[in-house]
């Protein structure tokens, strides 16, 4: 039997509602691409999450102010903090550095707006290291292989343990 995984991504790949339909309108290709970015964060697909972020990074500026933007930078982050955990040497360094742009930005908007955002993202400014987006991967993907393996858990095919 298929895992609900595996169902969603037999479901992603046929795309019932092809993203270029959306092409003559940047607000809907925009919230297209944000929809799908977060699906793919949610059902583990690192590629579909760099590809929509990718994509969804030049379409900001049709919601400039909005906090979606913060969700997006977010987004993009985890993504190429993602692909750096799996590159090697140049390729790596340029990632952690673009990783580090938008724990940055998220810094700078947890700045204007503190409230708004929370604390772990006004921590970000600054830093020469990774910086928290890419060194919250590691342990969160330590979390999450440790709550596949507790007996009676889901595990990471959607199967009940």
């Amino acid at each position: 039997m298929a895992s609900w995984r595996d169902a969603w991504r037999e479901c992603a790949a046929g795309d019932a509602v092809p993203i270029d339909t959306h092409a003559a309108n940047p607000l809907g290709l925009l919230f297209a691409h944000i929809t799908r970015a977060i699906v793919a964060a949610i059902f583990e697909d690192p590629c579909g999450l760099g590809r929509h972020t990718a994509a969804a990074m030049p379409l900001l500026p049709a919601v400039s102010g909005h906090y979606v933007t913060a969700v997006v930078h977010l987004l993009r982050g985890l993504a190429l903090a993602l692909q750096a955990r799996v590159t090697d040497g140049d390729e790596r360094g340029r990632l952690l550095s673009r990783t580090r742009r938008c724990d940055r930005w998220l810094a700078a908007r947890a700045a204007d707006a503190p409230t708004q955002l929370p604390a772990p993202a006004a921590t970000a400014g600054g830093r020469t290291g990774p910086g928290p987006l890419a060194t919250s991967v590691p342990d969160a993907l330590a979390f999450d292989a440790a709550r596949y393996a507790r007996p009676g858990s889901v595990s990471a095919a959607g199967t009940v343990r």
